[in-house]
């Protein structure tokens, strides 16, 4: 579904329900803006240095 989205690098892009973080992970390496809001409405900054990006790069 990711690809259909037809992301490129200047764009941003906003995800409603973060979950795992796994697909903001995912966006992160096609775009340089990610904002991901969760039911528990935390956000924080998506950076190579975040953990979800660690664990996601892991696969």
């Amino acid at each position: 579904m990711t690809d259909f989205a037809d992301i490129t690098p200047d764009d941003k892009v906003l995800e409603i329900g973060t979950g795992s973080g796994y697909q903001a992970a995912v966006l992160a390496e096609m775009t340089d803006s990610v904002y991901s809001i969760g039911i528990l409405f935390r956000s924080r900054p998506i950076r190579p240095e975040n953990d979800c990006l660690a664990w996601y790069k892991q696969w």
